[in-house]
């Protein structure tokens, strides 16, 4: 169970969720850290959970980033490219990962309707009103937030900080589109026969289609 001390405080650590396995079995099931299986994408993060009150701590030795999406692609064919019979593919091909405080999009993360104009922009909670992006942003294909002073995402400080995008557009290049890394192009997610957990006994696993 969680401390007293942890419980209706947040956090701003980073996690993924491939940590959701290691950290809870080690902090609510007792399973050892040793006694995890070998090569598991996720790190413990329990310790940070029931009380670390900075991630700097998580940081020195945890996660240290998070890919959100890499190269996303809403239009794509059965090859896994854009699709030049879909209009407006290559608008929606983007890619996001966050170095803690920063936060970079590169491409252009919303659907642009013909005939509506941009879609991008805020909807307020209590009454849902539509804000639109600023003008100078309406059709910008690099973005970079400062999660800590500007949790909301409304500031793109790409321009004032281009030291923070190359780094982390170098990162993004050098190890999370790698092909030597393990990145494949992303593939059309519909439904494939051949995957159908019947044929696998009744198991989720690999297929080849």
């Amino acid at each position: 169970a969680l401390p007293p001390r942890t419980r209706g405080t947040q956090s701003s650590n980073l996690i993924h969720v491939s940590d959701i396995l290691p950290t809870i079995a080690s902090g609510l099931a007792g399973v050892a850290p040793e006694d995890l299986p070998d090569g598991l994408d996720g790190v413990n993060a329990w310790e940070h959970v029931i009380g670390a009150d900075s991630h700097q701590s998580m940081h020195a030795s945890k996660r240290t980033e998070i890919p959100l999406n890499i190269a996303i692609n809403r239009d794509l064919n059965f090859a896994g490219i854009p699709n030049p019979l879909v209009a407006n593919a290559s608008q929606a091909n983007y890619t996001a990962l966050i170095q803690w405080p920063w936060k970079l999009i590169l491409g252009t993360p919303h659907y642009v309707a013909p005939g509506l104009g941009t879609l991008s922009g805020w909807w307020t909670v209590e009454n849902y009103t539509y804000i639109p992006p600023p003008e100078h942003d309406a059709d910008a294909s690099v973005f970079l937030f400062n999660l800590e002073t500007d949790e909301s995402e409304h500031l793109n400080v790409a321009k004032t900080h281009p030291d923070v995008v190359a780094s982390m557009t170098k990162t993004v290049y050098d190890q999370w589109l790698s092909k030597e890394n393990g990145y494949r192009p992303p593939q059309l997610n519909i439904p494939r026969p051949k995957g159908n957990p019947k044929r696998h006994n009744w198991t989720w696993a690999p297929f080849v289609f």
